[in-house]
């Protein structure tokens, strides 16, 4: 007797969007539907018959990797994940891959197990060739980080449109020694950025000054560290362009010690605009992303795809850069 595996791997779907097709056809596409019918016909499955099987392929819930629980830069768009899930009867499977690409492909054999109807990823390690087998299978979305040469569906911000927005801010304050701390990662945010940042002061006829652009880590110690450096470069730069606020914050702590002062001796700018800009002295400008919405919209598009939409689709958010005590 064929099972709804069998006809999922017919109809090219995952065996919750069957599940939908059969119990609430009206919430899958017109176009999947037919395959799934089609199927449904030519293996001569019985819906009645595998019931039990059919009610227990879909589980409500999503998995979301995330690489660490650390970051405070995740908590809203959980937030917004986990308000979007609840409208839709949906709750979220949290888990941490510590930025480990084997820990990363152990969750993933989550959905194997049927813990999970999709699973979204915040900054997928795993290969071009891994996301495409795992999207062929279960509903796959990305969510902030993504790979540009996949083509699965994504939702970020133009990470190089946003960082432009803040050199060309920095540049028409009077700065040309702009330092970017940067970190090390295979993040396409870091690729888009560090692009930007060059290309901008190209486009301005500003020479890269070598050793302005440090990497490290997204840490408020890396930021503190690279910035001691910099401090001792002989071309101390004026202003400084950091890829996370907790970077900037740590940065803004080597200055002070240095004795120098932030914004009157060197303009500091973050990314992200998390709570900490507006705690610190002075307040962090800097480039904010919508990332309550990042996590709302990231559901919204699994949702699409466990109700058997195939399109694969890459919107981004708007940014903003947001001036506040830090920058002159």
């Amino acid at each position: 007797m064929p099972s709804i595996v069998d006809v999922a791997r017919e109809a090219g779907v995952s065996t919750a969007t069957v599940s939908r097709a059969i119990n609430t056809p009206e919430k899958v596409a017109q176009k999947t539907r037919r395959r799934v019918n089609a199927a449904i016909e030519k293996l001569q499955y019985n819906p009645e018959e595998n019931r039990s099987t059919l009610s227990a392929a879909l589980t409500h819930m999503i998995l979301i990797i995330i690489p660490d629980f650390s970051n405070m830069f995740f908590s809203d768009i959980l937030s917004g994940m986990n308000e979007s899930a609840l409208k839709n009867g949906y709750s979220l499977l949290v888990a941490a891959s510590n930025s480990i690409i084997e820990r990363e492909r152990e969750l993933v054999k989550l959905l194997d197990k049927r813990q999970a109807d999709g699973v979204i990823f915040l900054s997928p390690l795993l290969s071009d060739e891994e996301l495409k087998r795992i999207s062929f299978r279960y509903p796959l979305v990305q969510c902030c980080e993504y790979s540009e040469t996949s083509a699965l569906t994504h939702v970020s911000i133009d990470n190089y449109d946003a960082c432009r927005t803040a050199m060309e801010y920095l540049i028409s304050l009077g700065h040309r020694k702009i330092a970017m701390l940067s970190s090390t990662n295979r993040f396409i945010s870091t690729k888009q950025r560090e692009s930007a940042y060059k290309a901008t002061l190209s486009e301005h006829g500003i020479d890269l000054i070598p050793g302005l652009q440090r990497r490290g880590t997204y840490s408020f110690f890396s930021g503190y560290e690279n910035m001691r450096q910099l401090l001792k470069h002989p071309q101390r730069p004026t202003a400084v362009l950091a890829v996370a606020d907790t970077v900037a914050a740590g940065a803004m702590r080597a200055i002070s010690e240095a004795g120098l002062r932030v914004p009157e001796d060197i303009s500091v700018i973050g990314f992200d605009n998390v709570d900490l800009c507006s705690m610190i002295t002075p307040t962090l400008t800097t480039m904010s992303q919508p990332r309550k919405r990042l996590g709302m919209t990231a559901v919204e598009l699994i949702m699409e795809k466990i109700s058997g939409d195939t399109e694969q689709k890459s919107i981004y958010l708007p940014h903003e850069l947001i001036v506040r005590q830090s920058t002159r």
